[in-house]
Order: structure tokens, then C-alpha cells, then sequence
């Protein structure tokens, strides 16, 4: 069987036929509407008009070039419900961090060594022989040097006996460069030479004395100092000073300085408001004392540098006095109260080595109650005579009351009435 497409003029002859048959069968239809007819002879027309190929494509027996390329399925577009928005939920409040404790550690000196150490950096021995760091400078007495070490000050004594001399050089190194160079203006003011060390610095010698005192402000640090010497104070020596504290101040200008020391918070319920008249009592001091003539207000004591050279820089420590007339003929002529500001560290330690008996007095401490106090004890000290004074610890600070006032064990009731009379005006 021929399967091949027609061509030629076989092609023409099936056409001629198909035509014939077509309108034969439209003769035998009835008449239908205009329209239709008319659309029927435009489809004959158009059928005559294509030609021999393009009517072969046309009645499929040609293959169209078309049918071999794929038509793309309709793309389907789904219709998604939106997702809810979430509700907005309150966020639980953040629970707030547990109050940090109070640090009691004791403050650290600006200057990052100790004294020995100070002493070896600075080759202390071409100046004192042998030099020794007496027992002393190591104990906490007063609520001054406890505010000193609060400050930052590194505070230290050497000592050096020999069968036809001794010397002895106290120092102290402190933060305040501010203060230090106020000390030596004053002193250039009043007469004092150069020393010619540091950053800048005086120094005033008295031979009959057979002393030295000086300054000096070198890097960030302040060092004040006084030196000895006996039995005689020479030109040479005062030169091997100069070369000593020239040494000791490029040691320090070397040093960063420690961090410094921070208060604790309830200490600043105790921070001077002004001078001594602002630290109150309930009761009239005169009255508390038993003694008429006493002042009810207090007036601030006025320290002279020490034999440490450094009592002058108290830090937030303050010492005020309420005295009688020199005159009058009174059962106690002063009393003496010293305050602390957040010293609990200091109150502490106060009493490290204290209590004992050694070749010159016999010293003894015992708890005594304060009302309004964390802590307090009663300390006397009986040299020729007994002296005591009452310890006490309030809102972390320490107070001093009485020490340098000569009471004795019997009179401790008037000194807890002062200390009561302070806390109760402190509210």
C-alpha cells in the first residue's frame, strides 16, 4: 500500500474531486439563513486559493511545521491564605542584678611597690648605712594615717644607728601632683632653694636642727620627705640627700600609678560637709562631757607634716576638737573625735599588734556597747599614766573618740555619750 503523500497532478485531481463532492452535498441542503451561506462559499474560496501545498497542510496531509514544538502548560497561580500575625506578647521585665558587696580591702598606694622594695630600687644604703624599717610605721593607729593610705600614699621610715651617728629619712609619695606643687610654690615663696630634682622641688635645711625638709613633683607623683641626722647635719651630707631623693624620684616617674581606693557607699553619710562645726552633736558637748566651760563647736585640728612626712594629705579623714579655755580650771580640757569616711577596712586592722605589754607601756582592748554602732571597743594605753579611747564602727566608717583627750577607764560612759550624740545627729 502506497503510504506517500500525493503530489502533482494526482494532488490536483483529489482536490477537483473534493470540490465536486462538496457542492453536491451542499445542493442537497436546505436553505439555510444568508449569513451561514456566505460563510460557507468564503471557505470553498479560501480552500481553492491555498495551492497545492498549502492545502495539503491544510487538511493535515502535509506535516506541519508547527507540531513538533511543545506548548508551555498554563501556569497555575494557588492562592495562599496569609500567615496570622502573632499577637504581641509583653516581655517579662529584667530582673535587676544583686547589689554588689561593699569591698573592705585596704587601698593600695599609688605608687606600685612597697617600701623595701623602694628602698633597692633607690640604693637607700648611700645614704643610710643600715638602713631598718621600724615596727611602728606598719601599725594602724589613727584614723589620719588610715585616710592617708586612702589617698593613695605610700608611707615609709628608715632608721640607721651607728656607735657615732644615726640617721633617719621619712618619705612619703602620694598622687596628689596638685597639692605637691602648691607645697612648693609656698615654700619658694618663703625662702626654700631648688633642689634641682624631679620635675620640680625644694628644700629647706636647718643645721642647729640638724634636719631637712623637701618637696618634689616628678611625673605623677608628689614626695615629701624630712631627714635626720645627728650628731651633725654638713654640706656633704646634704648633698648625698640630694643625690638619694633624686634617685627615689626617677624611681617613681617610672611607675603607673595603682587604681585608687573607693569609698564605701554608706561610708558618705559621714563625708565632711564643711568644717568642724558641721559635725553635730544632740546634746550640748558641754554637757556631755560635764564640763561648762567646754565649746559646743567643734573647730578642725591643724596637722603639721609628720615624722612619715605625709600627715598633711588626709584624704577624706578629718580630725576636729572641742576644747575649754586654757585658763579655766575644768575636769577636761579637750576631747578629741576623728572620722573615717568608709574606714571599716581600717577599723579592722586598727588593733593589729596593739593589745600586750612591752618595755615602755601596757595596752588593752575590750568590746564596748554603742547604741546606733556596727562595732565598738574601748582601748587604753598606760604608759605613766592610763589614756583611753573608744574605737567605733557606724555606717562603715570608723570614729575615734577620746584619744588624745586623757580619759581614763573610769570616764569610758562620757565617751560612749558622745559617740551615741554623733550617730543620733547623723540620723
Amino acid at each position: 500500500m502506497n503510504t506517500e503523500p500525493p503530489t502533482g497532478d494526482d494532488l490536483t485531481r483529489m482536490l477537483v474531486s473534493m470540490k465536486t463532492n462538496v457542492l453536491e452535498r451542499a445542493a442537497d441542503v436546505p436553505r439555510r439563513r444568508r449569513g451561514h451561506r456566505f460563510g460557507i462559499a468564503f471557505g470553498l474560496v479560501a480552500l481553492l486559493g491555498v495551492g497545492t501545498a498549502g492545502g495539503g497542510v491544510a487538511f493535515g496531509l502535509i506535516p506541519s511545521p508547527f507540531e513538533g514544538i511543545a506548548q508551555s502548560e498554563p501556569t497555575v497561580v494557588e492562592s495562599t491564605e496569609p500567615a496570622p500575625t502573632p499577637s504581641a506578647t509583653a516581655a517579662p521585665a529584667p530582673s535587676a542584678p544583686p547589689a554588689a558587696e561593699p569591698d573592705y580591702s585596704p587601698p593600695l598606694s599609688a605608687l606600685p611597690m612597697d617600701c623595701t622594695t623602694l628602698a633597692s630600687e633607690s640604693s637607700l644604703t648611700s645614704l643610710l648605712r643600715a638602713p631598718e624599717l621600724p615596727v611602728l610605721s606598719t601599725r594602724l593607729h589613727t584614723v589620719e594615717k588610715a585616710g592617708s593610705m586612702e589617698a593613695g600614699v605610700l608611707s615609709c621610715s628608715w632608721d640607721s644607728d651607728g656607735d657615732a651617728a644615726s640617721a633617719s629619712l621619712a618619705v612619703g609619695v602620694s598622687p596628689d601632683t596638685a597639692t605637691g606643687g602648691e607645697r612648693i610654690a609656698e615654700q619658694r615663696t618663703a625662702g626654700a632653694s631648688d633642689q634641682g630634682v624631679g620635675d620640680a622641688s625644694t628644700v629647706q635645711c636647718v643645721a642647729e636642727q640638724m634636719s631637712c625638709r623637701g618637696n618634689v613633683v616628678v611625673g605623677d607623683y608628689w614626695i615629701e620627705y624630712s631627714y635626720r641626722e645627728s650628731p651633725t647635719l654638713n654640706a656633704g651630707i646634704v648633698a648625698l640627700l640630694t643625690e638619694q631623693i633624686g634617685r627615689m624620684a626617677e624611681v617613681a616617674r617610672a611607675q603607673e600609678p595603682q587604681a585608687a581606693w573607693e569609698m564605701p557607699e554608706a561610708g558618705a553619710k559621714w563625708v565632711a560637709t564643711g568644717d568642724c562645726s558641721t559635725l553635730l552633736t544632740t546634746v550640748p558637748m558641754s554637757t556631755l562631757v560635764e564640763s561648762p566651760a567646754m565649746a559646743d563647736v567643734g573647730i578642725d585640728s591643724v596637722y603639721e607634716a609628720g615624722p612619715d612626712g605625709t600627715s598633711v594629705n588626709l584624704g577624706s579623714a578629718y580630725h576636729c576638737t572641742w576644747s575649754t579655755p586654757e585658763t579655766d580650771a575644768v575636769p577636761y580640757e579637750r576631747i578629741d573625735v576623728g572620722v573615717d569616711p568608709g574606714g571599716r577596712w581600717a577599723f579592722d586592722a586598727r588593733s593589729v599588734g596593739f593589745a600586750g605589754t612591752d618595755t615602755y607601756s601596757v595596752r588593752t582592748e575590750e568590746p564596748i556597747d554603742v547604741a546606733g554602732a556596727q562595732d565598738a571597743t574601748l582601748r587604753c594605753e598606760q604608759i605613766e599614766m592610763e589614756a583611753c579611747g573608744i574605737d567605733v564602727l557606724v555606717d562603715d566608717s570608723w570614729l575615734q573618740i577620746g584619744f588624745e583627750s586623757g580619759f581614763d577607764r573610769d570616764q569610758a560612759p562620757l565617751l560612749v555619750a558622745v559617740a551615741e550624740s554623733l550617730i543620733a545627729a547623723r540620723g
